[in-house]
């Protein structure tokens, strides 16, 4: 897969390990993610579905202009299997001057729903984007906040390593009801 977008605060626009692989976000990737978002808008902050033309507003002034700097406010990664995109991810709410950032995952919708799946990806996706943010550029810590509900993606990060720092409670209102939201913190103590 030959990368037509690249960062330029990366030396690597790629990183692999086994059958996996991180890769700067392309242009063939917006739509499958949009979809991806749409379908599962439960778990994420997005409120309203996506449209085509949305999708592609939000990455012309956001995302494509961001990577010529030397510090983006976010640095999104196509996540492959072999040659298949099957989620994307990673770094986003930068703040370089603090060396922090907040993770971000999402799977391609038909992955998520056996749990042995879903961690088997989510497990090879942060031993990617640690590197990436810990040896590449730098961060000192990555941190989510995750929606209460979502117990297995819960579970995947404690059992990697992320530790929980708290809630924010009844943080998201969400079908009918309020839910709290998690967060979580992973400290590169080697750097």
């Amino acid at each position: 897969m030959k990368n037509k977008r690249e960062y330029k605060c990366l030396n690597s626009q790629l990183f692999s390990h086994r059958d996996y692989s991180i890769i700067t976000i392309q242009d063939s990737f917006i739509e499958p993610i949009r979809n991806w978002r749409n379908q599962q808008i439960n778990v994420l902050r997005q409120i309203v579905p996506i449209s085509v033309q949305d999708q592609k507003d939000y990455f012309e002034k956001h995302i494509w202009p961001d990577m010529h700097q030397n510090k983006p406010n976010n640095i999104l990664l196509g996540f492959i299997e072999g040659k298949e995109l099957v989620g994307y991810g990673g770094l986003v709410n930068i703040m370089w001057n603090h060396k922090r950032a907040e993770l971000s995952f999402l799977m391609k919708t038909n992955l998520t729903q056996d749990e042995e799946v879903y961690s088997k990806y989510f497990i090879n996706f942060l031993n990617l984007v640690t590197t990436m943010a810990f040896n590449e550029i730098g961060m000192h810590k990555i941190f989510t906040e995750t929606f209460s509900m979502r117990s297995k993606h819960i579970k995947v990060l404690e059992d990697f390593g992320f530790k929980s720092e708290g809630f924010l409670r009844e943080h998201i209102f969400l079908d009918k009801r309020y839910i709290d939201s998690q967060l979580h913190g992973l400290i590169n103590y080697a750097g």
